[in-house]
């Protein structure tokens, strides 16, 4: 039988120099932190060299990894917009932090985060990440990424990662994920005769007011 945090009890039969009887004992691991509790196991035959013994069985349970797009708040989805930018120009680059924020408990009792996959769940070829997947990222740790937005073809473009995440060595986590939406977009630059035009129409407004107020 268990007590503390143990729970469950069964009985059985074994025969003499046998193998053994496997029983199934649970922790309550409702909260993180350090928990123990105590297995008691009692003999009915009275041929048994101990009839009775009690050991403490204890285990660390860990907080569950909590990524964000900032070290400082829960954040799980973001949207990043690159505003407009001439075709031929430098690529648009903004750059994101992937965190693993401890837990209630601190860094050591939350659990290490893992990025599994790279989704672009709305394709789009201009846009592309140096992000990649990684096996574990310690709470309190974060790492830097950059999202870029290519300027080779003129349009209005959205696009969307998800990120799949999941706790590292941590039985029974569950499988979360991580949006980032985008939006951009590439004007044409304008023909050196529409510029010349432009500063002719912009002398002659000048010209025409000044003509006004005289």
């Amino acid at each position: 039988a268990g007590s503390g945090a143990l729970c469950c009890s069964g009985t059985g039969a074994d025969q003499p120099l046998g193998g053994g009887t496997a029983r199934s004992l649970r922790f309550d691991t409702t909260m993180a932190g350090s928990v123990s509790g105590v297995l008691t196991v009692a003999a009915t035959t009275p041929r048994a060299e101990a009839a009775n013994f009690a050991r403490t069985l204890s285990l660390s349970v860990l907080d569950p990894s909590r990524p964000s797009f900032d070290p400082l708040a829960d954040v799980t989805t973001i949207e990043i917009d690159f505003g407009s930018l001439e075709k031929g120009s430098a690529s648009g680059v903004k750059t994101l932090p992937l965190a693993n924020r401890s837990g209630a408990l601190g860094a050591s009792w939350t659990a290490g985060l893992a990025l599994e996959a790279i989704v672009a769940t709305q394709p789009a070829p201009m846009f592309s990440t140096t992000l990649a997947t990684f096996a574990g990222l310690a709470a309190g740790l974060s790492r830097s990424f950059d999202i870029r937005l290519a300027t080779d073809t003129v349009g209005v473009f959205t696009g969307q990662y998800r990120l799949d995440v999941s706790d590292v060595d941590l039985p029974g986590a569950v499988a979360r994920s991580l949006l980032v939406s985008l939006r951009g977009t590439v004007v044409a630059v304008p023909e050196p005769s529409t510029l010349v035009l432009l500063a002719v129409a912009i002398a002659c407004g000048r010209w025409w007011l000044r003509r006004r107020v005289a």
